[in-house]
């Protein structure tokens, strides 16, 4: 499994938001056929600005200081995303391109949770669940 506790920020939604997509991306390595896992490839394309899109709202709400260089991060994933999709699609579903797709996805999203995540969840704790304790 690519996930481990080393990825968790203590926002419960967000940890399990992360956690489903690393397993997704996960289920994605270890399916053995083309087809089903370019289907994976296309769910989890669809799933991810969701999850962004909440996490940015609770950014929003508590006024992150970071918010604006995060959903940059956002975009620019989806984007990329984007991009190994057409590439795909243009060469055909073979477990290269497959490979290259979710070893990409993985190593990104990784590095955005300890750099992005945490920081922002750092922040929250801090500013927004000491603050309701008083």
């Amino acid at each position: 499994m690519l996930w481990n506790r080393s990825y968790e920020t203590g926002m419960p939604e967000l940890d399990r938001q992360n956690l489903d997509l690393i397993s997704r991306l996960d289920a994605m390595i270890n399916t053995d056929t083309n087809m089903v896992r370019f289907e994976q490839l296309v769910n989890f394309e669809l799933l991810v600005p969701k999850y962004f899109e909440r996490e940015q709202t609770l950014q929003d709400e508590c006024n992150y200081y970071d918010a604006d260089t995060h959903k940059l991060t956002h975009e620019s994933y989806l984007k990329h995303l984007r991009k190994i999709k057409s590439n795909f699609i243009e060469r055909g579903p073979t477990l290269e391109n497959e490979m290259i797709f979710v070893k990409n996805a993985v190593e990104s999203l990784k590095k955005h949770i300890v750099k992005q995540d945490k920081p922002f969840a750092e922040f929250y704790h801090k500013n927004i669940i000491r603050a309701q304790a008083h």
